[in-house]
């Protein structure tokens, strides 16, 4: 009986701490949806008014809410939730297309990791 009660434990703790995971693949999914599919999302980048209740647009709004709300989680590691504001925000510097996570010295230097307190809200990405 100790023993499966420990193995509970363990994978709902497993389970709780990669949920975060699929979330960011729903986000990707929901950008790139919206990037193939949106004429919102175009007139929303160029700074025109735009439909906020276009489908695909609030699709990518309810998965970057979702998103955060795991980065708000106090229990994300750093290494976590930088993985998350990747996802999120992309790049953290101008024309850099590289996951932040090298180990480039250069790069560390050049960009620095950065660091959001929670709470955090965004709407899009």
């Amino acid at each position: 009986v100790g023993t499966s009660i420990l193995t509970s434990l363990v994978m709902r703790y497993i389970d709780h701490r990669l949920k975060w995971r699929p979330k960011c693949h729903k986000f990707r999914r929901a950008v790139a949806l919206a990037k193939s599919q949106s004429t919102e999302l175009n007139l929303m980048l160029k700074g025109k008014p735009y439909n906020c209740n276009e489908v695909s647009l609030a699709n990518c709004r309810a998965a970057a809410h979702e998103l955060v709300g795991e980065y708000n989680q106090p229990e994300r590691t750093a290494k976590e939730r930088e993985i998350i504001l990747q996802t999120l925000l992309g790049s953290c510097c101008p024309g850099d297309n590289t996951s932040s996570t090298t180990n480039n010295k250069e790069d560390d230097e050049a960009c620095p990791a950065i660091c959001i307190e929670p709470p955090f809200h965004i709407d899009y990405g």
